[in-house]
């Protein structure tokens, strides 16, 4: 792939299947990304591999907005993360998707499990500089959502509101993370 239209040397990329963002410097003859990642290394990176921190995949040398359906699962981060774009995640807290079938009938306590869980994707989010997360609680009772703002109302370095109820329809709130550079 020739130098993309919408990539110029220091735009900034992040990796779709693992956290990091790095900085696009040329390609090769090969159709490799050679990107310069946080330590300053150069590397080879398949464009395929990478996404704009808007959340765009690389396609054909140009960005292309993912679908709803194109939501990025992958294996590098806390379960339940979903990738919306390099400063976004969304985590679902819903037991079935944070843990499995077997290991949901040997908790005893799902909302501490949930509780811990969502603090450390905080912590995870805050070393890989990502500004939002979206917590998707679900309606129930409310004693999740209860919890959740509690939890939430004790961290430092945070605001939060509830998520858009057109999309979330009141089962969800937005976290923004402030002190990402610590």
């Amino acid at each position: 792939m020739k130098n993309p239209s919408d990539i110029r040397p220091g735009t900034k990329l992040c990796f779709i299947n693992e956290p990091g963002v790095v900085e696009y410097r040329r390609s090769n003859e090969r159709g490799d990304f050679i990107v310069e990642d946080e330590f300053g290394f150069e590397i080879a990176v398949n464009p395929a591999d990478l996404m704009f921190q808007d959340g765009r995949l690389i396609r054909n040398g140009v960005g292309e907005q993912k679908s709803e359906s194109k939501q990025l699962k992958a294996d590098k981060y806390p379960a339940g993360v979903t990738v919306v774009s390099c400063q976004h995640w969304e985590l679902d807290l819903h037991m079935e998707e944070i843990t499995s079938e077997e290991e949901q009938q040997r908790i005893a306590h799902a909302l501490r499990f949930q509780l811990n869980h969502l603090k450390k994707v905080v912590d995870v989010a805050r070393k890989n500089r990502v500004k939002f997360i979206t917590v998707i609680h679900g309606k129930g009772k409310g004693i999740l959502r209860t919890e959740i703002l509690n939890l939430l109302h004790q961290l430092e370095d945070i605001q939060y509101s509830d998520a858009s109820f057109d999309k979330y329809g009141g089962g969800a709130i937005s976290v923004e993370l402030f002190g990402l550079n610590r």
